[in-house]
C-alpha cells in the first residue's frame, strides 16, 4: 500500500509537468505562431528523445521518493519532548522511575485527571 501511495506522488509530479507543457504549447499557439509562422517543423524531435524519456523517469522516481517521505511522516518535523515509544513496566512493577518518557506519560495522566474532574489546566493536583 506504501508503494501504491508513494508511486502516487510520482504520477501527479508527471500530471504537473504535462500540464505545464500543455500551457507553455497553448501559448506558443497563441502568441508565437501567429506573428512569426514558425511551426518547428525544422527541428528534429527524434534527438530529444532519450532527454525526454530522462527526465520523465527522473521525475517519476523523484515523486516517488517524495511520496515516499511524506506518506510515512519523515518530512514531519519530530515535535520535541514527544517520545517515539514509551517503555514497559518490568513485570509486577506498577513505576518506571523519573525517565524523560515517564514525565510525560505522568503529564499526560495528570491532564487527563484534569479533564476528568473538570479542574483548570493552571491547577495543580496531588499525586496518587
Amino acid at each position: 500500500m506504501l508503494v501504491f501511495e508513494s508511486c502516487g506522488f510520482g504520477v501527479l509530479a508527471i500530471l504537473m509537468l504535462v500540464t505545464a507543457v500543455l500551457v507553455l504549447v497553448g501559448l506558443y499557439t497563441q502568441l508565437v505562431w501567429p506573428l512569426t509562422n514558425w511551426d518547428l517543423t525544422e527541428v528534429p524531435w527524434e534527438s530529444f528523445e532519450p532527454l525526454a524519456i530522462g527526465v520523465l523517469v527522473l521525475l517519476f522516481v523523484g515523486g516517488s521518493t517524495i511520496g515516499f517521505f511524506m506518506v510515512t511522516g519523515a518530512a514531519l518535523p519530530k515535535k520535541p519532548g514527544t517520545p517515539t515509544s514509551v517503555p514497559k513496566a518490568a513485570p509486577g512493577s506498577s513505576r518506571l522511575g523519573a525517565s524523560a518518557s515517564q514525565r510525560v506519560v505522568d503529564f499526560r495522566a495528570d491532564r487527563w485527571r484534569q479533564h476528568e474532574l473538570g479542574e483548570k489546566a493552571g491547577q495543580t493536583l496531588p499525586r496518587r
